[in-house]
């Protein structure tokens, strides 16, 4: 499928691409022991630091999904490999243009986006990657630059002056130019990756509201219902609410150079209103089938037992359209092991009961089921659940339970 997307921070090969050639000629440099060739791709090295190599518009860009990754391609050095498990946090909103989905990755320090025209290809692109209806976790948006980004920045200004003065000073001064030179080099290089490990967002959307981190520090939780706009004015980022203490909360950010982009404004924008409508009331609404399937749920039972009873609920699924008894059939068990934000235990039963089918299809549409589960504890579970051996799976359940408790305690 087609779909804009937008990846500010890049790959660590898009990230990495612009040092590689003065690097290359400071490495030719040092090993002839042509130390003014050195410093100078040395400078040159540092002057890329101050460019901000970050996507700012959506590219065009080919989509294939998968169980459990989806591969964008087509956008020369950002085309990139999104796995389910790399996820740490998603949320979808409806645009002019379509649906807009925003994803927060473990190798990135700022979300990437993926617009496309119709629901169908939002809704593949969620199932590959194991997203709910209402997404899941945090996305931090990152508006202003931290302390150690601005002491990179003097370190690379200072570098550059040293190689300034080696180059057109002769004779003594160069025994404190030299160091000097070499010393802020460090530091420069030092400071640039302080300043991607320390790295922290401003904005963030949480399941419960909205984020601030303010130069006094992060503000109380705000609830969606309670944000009436967010907009940037004047070098801030204005989240304005419904609180009468603080109808108007501004949160220091860079200018487009360097902090959010024209694009990535909008992103936050669509996204925190699509927020607030969902926390208003407004938009589509799940239906939940899982209250109709508790005949399916553990009750305390002793694993063993559970996951014959869960036997035998699949032998009768092989014999009828549903499951005697009850009001689900095929299709609920499906639609409860194919959503993520399922409760565990129904997702496990659902996973046995459907293990027992003779269609050549069920195995594969399980296995593709569990490459999009993100926790380890959840995919440990719904594993054990589909093993063929009673006494093997119920023993390793048990096993699992007794971790479980012991970590409580």
């Amino acid at each position: 499928m087609r779909a804009a997307f937008l990846d500010p921070q890049g790959t660590w090969l898009a990230r990495f691409l612009p040092y590689a050639a003065p690097l290359a000629v400071m490495t030719v440099a040092l090993a002839t022991s042509e130390w003014l060739i050195f410093c100078l791709a040395a400078a040159a090295f540092i002057v890329v630091g101050f460019v901000p190599w970050r996507q700012r518009r959506k590219q065009q860009a080919e989509i294939e999904c998968g169980p459990g990754f989806v591969d964008v391609k087509n956008v020369s050095v950002r085309s990139t490999y999104i796995l389910a498990r790399s996820i740490t946090g998603a949320t979808t909103a409806r645009t002019s243009d379509g649906v807009l989905l925003t994803l927060d990755l473990t190798d990135r320090d700022e979300p990437v986006s993926i617009e496309v025209e119709h629901e169908t290809d939002a809704e593949r692109i969620r199932k590959a990657l194991g997203i709910g209806h209402d997404g899941f976790g945090t996305i931090g948006f990152r508006a202003a630059w931290n302390a150690t980004h601005k002491a990179a920045t003097v370190a690379r200004i200072v570098m550059v002056i040293g190689v300034l003065v080696v180059w057109s000073t002769p004779g003594i001064l160069l025994i404190v130019s030299v160091p000097i030179t070499f010393v802020s080099f460090l530091l420069a290089i030092a400071f640039s990756l302080g300043a991607h490990v320390s790295s922290k967002p401003d904005i963030v959307m949480t399941p419960k509201g909205l984020q601030l981190f303010l130069e006094m520090g992060a503000s109380p939780n705000i609830p969606y219902a309670q944000v009436t706009g967010i907009d940037r004015h004047k070098g801030c980022v204005k989240v304005r609410t419904l609180k009468p203490n603080a109808p108007c909360i501004d949160v220091p950010a860079a200018g487009r150079w360097r902090g959010l982009s024209d694009e990535a404004m909008s992103i936050l924008q669509v996204q925190i209103m699509s927020a607030v409508n969902r926390a208003r009331g407004n938009g589509p609404h799940k239906t939940d089938i899982g209250e109709h399937m508790d005949a399916l749920r553990r009750h305390g039972e002793h694993p063993r037992d559970w996951l014959a009873r869960l036997d035998v609920a699949g032998q009768m699924l092989l014999q009828s359209s549903g499951y005697r008894g009850s009001a689900f059939d095929s299709a609920d068990l499906w639609t409860v092991l194919e959503d993520p934000d399922a409760d565990v235990e129904l997702r496990t039963a659902a996973a046995r009961v459907l293990s027992h089918s003779r269609d050549s299809d069920a195995r594969v549409r399980i296995d593709t089921a569990l490459a999009t589960v993100r926790d380890i504890n959840m995919s440990n579970r719904l594993r054990i659940a589909i093993h063929h051996d009673l006494d093997l799976a119920s023993t390793e359940l048990d096993a699992l339970d007794g971790h479980r408790n012991r970590v409580r305690r």
